[in-house]
């Protein structure tokens, strides 16, 4: 203000002389700045008088500091008038304009780490030990949490130690334990693309790993989840001639799902033991729980449609494998056979044809994409595509038609129709 200012000069002018008192003068002063000589001895009288501290004045800055320098105006009106104040908005905004009581924007937090519970703790298998010398050797996981328009979404990331890449990631609206399982799922999928080419070779080393995960943690349902898949596909490629792993397989996606309820892949996997067993509704149900409880679980979409084609439903499997495909960045083997099949019980089988081709180019080893091949190829009469695809698949399984997958028709009509054309294509 120009009445400081003045003052600031009249402290710091010598006295003691008519010249410097002439000098220096108020008057002077004033003229330099453009103000009235009359208008500053008037504000200084009335600065010279003793404010008036107002009730609602101190109300209104304990309100304001009571509530971390957060509240607006808005909150302040209402916490005045319950203390008694008759006060409007626009007379509070300009007490706090006075005041110079400007709120501050905390940043929300919502807290992802409890570490006050009884539940069971995993053990550090890292150690601190961050150095890697090679590739998946070490993988690491994380939650964080992102603010979106429509409330709190959860990311949950695991990162390649060796190569600090992203491997899998998965987004929820939860921080349920399926959230983190989806996130290793697409980590385990995004990166095994030799897996992928369902070779015994490969399919031996997945149990191996599997097994050893149990074995560090017996309390790991992702890890039995797994290995029962394994296993299972074991037996139903017959790469194994234990008869046993069929209920090995089914015990561990049951144990899987005793030791995380919530865990759509274990459902998943439960599901498709349930198939193989020929059980049409237990199977069906735990696919679809598995798909209610995480919608965005490929896998999940992947067994249900196996499930639901086995039992004749063409059509909504056919809706719930093109999801699945959707959801998954990488196809495979197995979810091009899922689409075929659900092709093929549709009677598209154009369609279906085209999906085990493309099946049968990203894996040779995979005998499902062969035989449906063959056998529509058979259905349609193309005789010579048909030898073609069977002296192939033969030549696979060093001929011996014993090998030949038996699938797990549900529908008693397509299981008898499906046995007459491996008959008819000489695969039986």
């Amino acid at each position: 203000m120009k009445v400081n200012l003045v003052n600031t000069w009249q402290q710091k002018a010598p006295h003691g002389s008519a010249v410097s008192n002439k000098t220096y003068s108020t008057q002077r002063y004033c003229k330099l700045i453009g103000l009235n000589t009359s208008s500053y001895y008037a504000i200084k009288a009335r600065q010279a008088i003793p404010a008036v501290i107002k009730p609602e004045q101190i109300a209104l800055k304990a309100s304001f500091m009571a509530s971390g320098q957060t509240y607006g105006s808005r909150r302040l009106v209402q916490t005045m008038r319950h203390q008694g104040f008759t006060i409007g908005r626009y007379r509070v905004r300009r007490m706090m304009k006075s005041a110079q009581l400007v709120p501050v924007w905390k940043r929300k937090f919502v807290r992802t780490t409890d570490s006050r519970h009884t539940g069971r703790i995993a053990p550090n298998l890292l150690q601190q030990d961050f150095k890697v010398t090679r590739k998946n050797k070490v993988w690491v996981a994380d939650i964080t949490y992102i603010r979106t328009q429509s409330g709190w979404l959860y990311l949950a990331a695991v990162m390649d130690l060796y190569a600090r890449k992203i491997v899998g990631w998965a987004l929820a609206s939860h921080m349920r334990a399926s959230l983190v399982c989806s996130a290793l799922n697409m980590a385990i999928t995004a990166d095994s693309q030799r897996h992928w080419k369902y070779a015994p070779k490969f399919i031996v080393e997945a149990r191996r790993h599997f097994t050893r995960a149990i074995e560090l943690d017996p309390a790991y349902a992702a890890a039995h989840a797994w290995l029962a898949r394994t296993l299972l596909f074991q037996w139903i490629m017959k790469w194994d001639a234990d008869d046993r792993l069929r209920e090995l397989a089914y015990d561990h996606a049951q144990r899987a799902v005793e030791l995380g309820g919530n865990l759509s892949y274990a459902l998943s996997v439960l599901g498709w033991a349930h198939l193989w067993h020929k059980r049409r509704e237990p199977a069906i149900t735990a696919c679809r729980k598995a798909v209610a409880l995480d919608p965005n679980n490929a896998e999940a979409h992947l067994f249900l449609s196996m499930c639901l084609s086995s039992a004749g439903m063409g059509e909504e499997a056919l809706y719930y494998i093109e999801k699945g495909r959707r959801l998954n960045p990488h196809s495979s083997a197995f979810y091009e056979f899922t689409l075929g099949q659900a092709y093929f019980v549709l009677e598209d089988y154009e369609k279906a044809i085209a999906a085990f081709k493309r099946g049968r180019e990203l894996s040779e080893t995979f005998p499902p994409n062969h035989a449906y091949l063959c056998t529509t190829y058979a259905l349609l009469g193309r005789e010579d595509e048909m030898r073609e695809t069977a002296q192939a698949l033969l030549a696979s399984m060093g001929g011996d038609k014993s090998k030949m997958i038996t699938p797990p028709w549900l529908d008693a009509d397509l299981a008898t129709a499906y046995n007459h054309l491996l008959e008819l294509a000489g695969l039986r």
